[in-house]
């Protein structure tokens, strides 16, 4: 029997939506994705894309914003009424443009028949309250099925909320290939770009920066490595979340001893941008505190490279010890440390664990793949 999907991002028309939709046109559902008014593709959409969620952008008065939020509101409840009517449909949830109301959006929908899924992607936002936790308890209650990336965030659901283990389904998160150059980059016209050198072993630190990405922990560490191995280098790459965390990083780099082989980019990293910091790479380092799951990952896996990260969260489930990557047993400066000079001794090892990394991406991680699992959810939740 033929289903109908509504992929709902409302917050920026996040890329793994857009790479969800397309995976599902591979199986038998029909998908529409609805997001933000401004947002473009990043690649060529093959499906119905309802740009109804209001934009973003800062201009015009906040009464008419929130009149079109609203509206929007309204116009996804018709759709979703209109269409239930006329075939079996699933509204799937990634992310919210204002937690405090669609949390009791989504249960007005659950209490007017509209078969939901959420995806949580965090359990809990990373700096969260008792009111996040509430929000939470009320999204995971009204939702019929629930997607999460690995085990691991399944046993953290479960240990946090009381929810019914049954509706709670472990799907992957999927690979960003679509960042891939379109046309051959090599390693050197990568680093010619950064001002990197042939012979330098460099490292990746990338993605929007927050506390709990332990970019403090890497820079303790990354001044020990380097004072034992002159060859290594480290960018770093990605937007600092306060004006006070891009001042100590800023400040901690200016005192290093070895400031000048830091690169510190931080800045927003445009689409066309990323490939320059991924190719010229020889490893990705995620020194996380603490996490879910990272996205991030699989941007190391699209491009081939091996990733070095903390023992927290998920990554002991996608990263394959030794073949794909390394986790450090300990969360430590000294242990972290300790793994980036190894890792520069053994550097030969690094390519063949990128190749690991990259056929991780092209299998494991396809879209393909994860769009059957995803439709299998949704019969669940359809109990067909």
């Amino acid at each position: 029997m033929a289903i109908r999907v509504l992929v709902v991002d409302a917050l920026v028309g996040n890329d793994y939506s857009m790479c969800l939709g397309r995976g599902l046109t591979k199986t038998n559902v029909e998908v529409e994705l609805v997001t933000v008014g401004e947002r473009q593709a990043p690649f060529e959409i093959t499906f119905p894309l309802r740009k109804w969620a209001p934009s973003k952008k800062a201009s015009g008065s906040k009464i008419r914003k929130l009149g079109d939020y609203f509206k929007y509101l309204i116009r996804l409840y018709k759709h979703l009424k209109q269409t239930s009517s006329q075939i079996q449909t699933v509204a799937h949830f990634q992310f919210f443009r204002l937690e405090r109301v669609e949390t009791f959006y989504l249960l007005f929908l659950r209490l007017a028949g509209i078969r939901l899924v959420y995806t949580a992607h965090n359990i809990l936002p990373h700096e969260s309250s008792k009111i996040d936790r509430f929000l939470k308890y009320i999204v995971y209650k009204s939702s019929h099925g629930i997607i999460v990336h690995s085990a691991f965030i399944k046993d953290a659901l479960l240990k946090a909320f009381n929810v019914d283990p049954n509706k709670i389904h472990v799907v992957p998160h999927g690979n960003f290939d679509h960042y891939l150059p379109e046309t051959s980059l090599s390693n050197q016209e990568a680093r010619d770009e950064l001002g990197l050198a042939e012979e330098d072993i460099v490292l990746l630190f990338f993605g929007y920066i927050r506390a709990y990405k332990g970019l403090d922990m890497l820079l303790e560490a990354f001044d020990i490595a380097a004072s034992k191995n002159k060859r290594l280098k480290l960018v770093i790459a990605g937007m600092p979340h306060t004006a006070e965390l891009e001042k100590s990083t800023k400040a901690f780099i200016e005192n290093s001893a070895a400031k000048d082989r830091i690169l510190f980019h931080g800045r927003f990293i445009p689409h066309e941008e990323i490939k320059h910091f991924f190719v010229s790479a020889d490893l990705v380092v995620l020194p996380y505190k603490h996490i879910y799951h990272s996205g991030i990952i699989h941007l190391a896996y699209s491009y081939g490279k091996a990733v070095l990260a903390t023992n927290v969260g998920d990554f002991s489930e996608t990263i394959v010890q030794e073949k794909s990557g390394y986790i450090v047993p300990e969360n430590t400066v000294e242990s972290f440390a300790d793994h980036l000079l190894k890792l520069a001794e053994n550097e030969e090892l690094l390519p063949d664990m990128g190749e690991y990394a990259r056929n991780l991406s092209s299998s494991k991680y396809s879209w393909t793949d994860i769009g059957k699992q995803t439709e299998a959810v949704y019969k669940s939740v359809l109990g067909s």
